[in-house]
């Protein structure tokens, strides 16, 4: 059962956790002390030239530095600072997306999986925000040219929820789905939403937090994605999941790190233990959620100091805080 332990925070995190949990409760978390913090490693890396891309050249790999752009425009939102925007979209030039998008094109030529499908999944991702928060189409040509090809993997490759990195389907199966939703594509939503639930229904078995070895946390992840499709406890799956995720040890995986993925961990843990009291309307997922974002807090040199993990960990952290929009209201705690 979830327990939220303080014992490992100091009393100048515990008096901010205090503080935040009241946000909370108001709904006003998005602008937080850990935002303003996170930006950092994160444009330290996107203004790296790590690759040969033509836009997405930083943070080492072209996913990182795709999710990298994107983490810092939603954040330019939140914190109100159009100059980490104007960066952003500097970078996001007509011509470099055009060669980006040629590039794909003449990779899809010759081998289909580049980015298939975690990146590509991300690109969906960052176009609906950037359309929905700033009325931008610039990415909505290369979003368009994944999402078919993308649509037809996941309609191909079987079961992936237990996929704890690059290959997880509730990552992709979620982003297909908003895209699809945003675009008006509503029989490759409700598809897509019944392709989910049918998968969830089919684990009978998740594995423990602590049993992960990959950044993805496969049930706390398959937790938002159902909870962004709709799906609550009137679905046995969803039960079941929710019994697992209570069956865990609340505790955060800590440094140093056995697997260098495994630095990203608490974070999309935190992304589903939000949806899990979004789903159930229990205040100790909500208190666990925060439990969780002030430890990386707290071990943040231990992971911004390190390019390693710099490159990418910063991300999933401001995702934590945009996975709080990926659901309704909360449950009532019957």
């Amino acid at each position: 059962m979830i327990t939220f332990l303080h014992s490992c925070l100091s009393r100048t995190a515990l008096f901010s956790g205090l503080l935040l949990l009241a946000q909370v409760a108001q709904g006003a978390v998005k602008v937080t002390p850990w935002l303003a913090g996170l930006v950092e490693p994160v444009e330290n890396c996107v203004n790296r030239n790590d690759t040969d891309h033509p836009v997405f050249d930083g943070c080492i790999d072209w996913h990182s530095a795709l999710h990298a752009n994107w983490a810092l425009y939603w954040s330019s939102f939140q914190l109100h600072d159009a100059a980490i925007r104007d960066r952003v979209l500097a970078r996001l030039s007509h011509h470099g997306l055009e060669s980006e998008r040629k590039r794909f094109k003449r990779i899809d030529e010759f081998n289909g999986n580049f980015e298939m499908p975690y990146g590509r999944a991300w690109l969906l991702h960052f176009a609906r925000d950037m359309g929905e928060m700033g009325s931008d189409e610039r990415l909505h040509g290369i979003a368009e040219d994944f999402y078919p090809g993308l649509l037809s993997y996941s309609r191909k490759s079987g079961n992936f929820l237990l996929n704890d990195n690059y290959k997880n389907g509730a990552w992709y199966l979620m982003n297909l789905k908003r895209w699809a939703e945003y675009q008006g594509h509503e029989e490759d939503v409700e598809a897509l939403q019944s392709q989910l639930a049918s998968q969830i229904e089919s684990i009978r078995a998740w594995p423990r937090f602590h049993e992960v070895t990959g950044f993805f946390a496969p049930k706390y992840v398959a937790m938002m994605a159902a909870c962004d499709s709709g799906l609550g406890l009137d679905q046995k799956g969803v039960r079941r999941l929710v019994e697992a995720i209570e069956e865990d040890d609340i505790s955060p995986v800590s440094p140093p790190f056995d697997y260098l993925h495994q630095a990203g961990l608490n974070y999309s843990r935190a992304w589903g233990l939000w949806a899990t009291y979004m789903v159930t309307g229990n205040v100790k997922f909500k208190q666990a959620w925060q439990f969780h974002m002030d430890y990386m807090e707290k071990i943040k040199p231990e992971w911004s100091e390190n390019y390693a993990y710099s490159h990418w960990v910063g991300q999933f952290g401001v995702f934590s805080l945009r996975a709080q929009d990926l659901c309704s209201k909360p449950a009532s705690n019957g």
